[in-house]
């Protein structure tokens, strides 16, 4: 990238840095969006310094081994970052024939643990609720706990997206959103996708109540704009600590709504449609009481016995 930018020393013929050059850093400009262009620079300017003299057959697995654990001390998701900048080099070398090996394939990075979730009960809901009364996050706050919906879907919603009936409200979530006031698809969702809720009327006259006359979507701040996801991670932190309850994500909300409905009685494949799963597995992630449970099945057994 150095020598493609400045041009001091000839490209070593061959070499991984003549392959990002002449071929997979044209490809890159072309494709992606800015942003991206910009991430990927920087670890091929800042990253791979140690290996972009050296020939793409000399790149085996204990170089690029010994490369992914040069960033120990990172976090993981980091480190899976830069190797996966790395490994599309790679990939796209030994797709074109540049690359005589597969040891990509083979690396060891290390795996991001996994976040414990966390969900509150009702009580902690309504208290963290009761907090936020009247500013902008109320509503999104709500319709997360109360509905598990997304945050991306619960900012892209609009007042013809809650129809209210006799008996009951309908509300459709659609796989778009609108975060800095440009509609977009939903990461990794299907384009026109949608799921819908019914719900008791009054709840939906709930989340209409929201709305503010002149104004696209059902959720905006004082002056109608779009509210920003940034805002919601960043304020639910001292929201939680101020109601007195343990301090979760604005995800996390999604689990409290999927546990007080399991709580409740309602069958998982139920929960599995509100919450929009693809799989039932994914579902069962979600649920804070279900070791509780198991135990005292296991507990009435043994009682019996």
């Amino acid at each position: 990238m150095r020598a493609f930018e400045d041009g001091p020393e000839p490209l070593r013929p061959g070499s991984l840095s003549e392959f990002i050059e002449m071929v997979w850093w044209p490809v890159v400009k072309a494709r992606c969006q800015p942003n991206t262009v910009k991430t990927y620079k920087s670890v091929v300017n800042n990253d791979m310094d140690a290996l972009q003299l050296l020939l793409l057959a000399d790149l085996r697995l204990p170089v690029l081994q010994s490369w992914v654990g040069s960033f120990e001390s990172l976090a993981a998701k980091t480190v899976c970052s830069k190797w996966g900048v790395l490994h599309s080099v790679l990939e796209m070398a030994a797709k074109m024939g540049k690359y005589p090996h597969r040891d990509h394939e083979l690396v060891t990075v290390p795996r991001q643990a996994r976040k414990k979730r966390r969900a509150l009960n009702p009580a902690q809901v309504r208290k963290l609720l009761k907090v936020v009364e009247g500013r902008t996050v109320e509503g999104p706050y709500w319709a997360a706990s109360h509905l598990g919906v997304r945050l991306n879907e619960c900012l892209g919603l609009v007042p013809s997206d809650v129809r209210l009936y006799k008996d009951r409200a309908v509300v459709t979530l659609r796989r778009g959103r609108h975060a800095h006031g440009v509609s977009d698809r939903l990461k990794s969702k299907a384009s026109g996708d949608e799921r819908r809720l019914v719900i008791p009327r009054e709840w939906g006259v709930k989340l209409l109540s929201w709305h503010k006359p002149g104004t696209l979507f059902l959720f905006t701040n004082r002056a109608g704009a779009p509210v920003q996801p940034a805002r919601m991670a960043k304020e639910i932190t001292a929201h939680c600590k101020t109601a007195k309850v343990p301090v979760v994500t604005f995800h996390d909300l999604r689990h409290a709504c999927a546990t007080n409905l399991r709580q409740a009685g309602v069958a998982e494949s139920m929960i599995q449609d509100v919450l929009g799963h693809s799989t039932q597995a994914m579902t069962e992630d979600y649920f804070e009481t279900r070791d509780n449970e198991l135990l005292a099945a296991f507990s009435r057994l043994g009682s019996k016995g």
